[in-house]
């Protein structure tokens, strides 16, 4: 989950993902480096497991449902005359 912290939000990237660049054929990537968080213990074999297993649930609903998400998103981006905000001293560190 995002959890908020000082700078902004907090989440646990679970390192495998499915991509696609038509919307349609989809891809794996990073299965190996979700071997690798095991080896070096961010994940449990176990947590590997289930989030194998979560992602080929996704994987399945994509090819028979389709996309869930707002296409949108896709042709979003910020107003170029935004600023860019600093960031706190030590931010990485939080």
């Amino acid at each position: 989950p995002l959890t908020p912290s000082r700078v902004g939000f907090d989440m646990l990237d679970l390192e495998l993902d499915l991509w696609s660049e038509d919307g349609t054929t989809w891809h794996w990537k990073d299965d190996e480096l979700l071997e690798q968080r095991v080896a070096e213990g961010l994940f449990t074999a176990r947590e590997a497991a289930d989030i194998r297993a979560q992602a080929r649930r996704v994987h399945e609903d994509l090819l028979t449902k389709g996309i869930w998400w707002d296409e949108a998103w896709a042709r979003w981006s910020p107003d170029p005359t935004w600023a860019t905000p600093p960031l706190p001293a030590g931010w990485e560190k939080l």
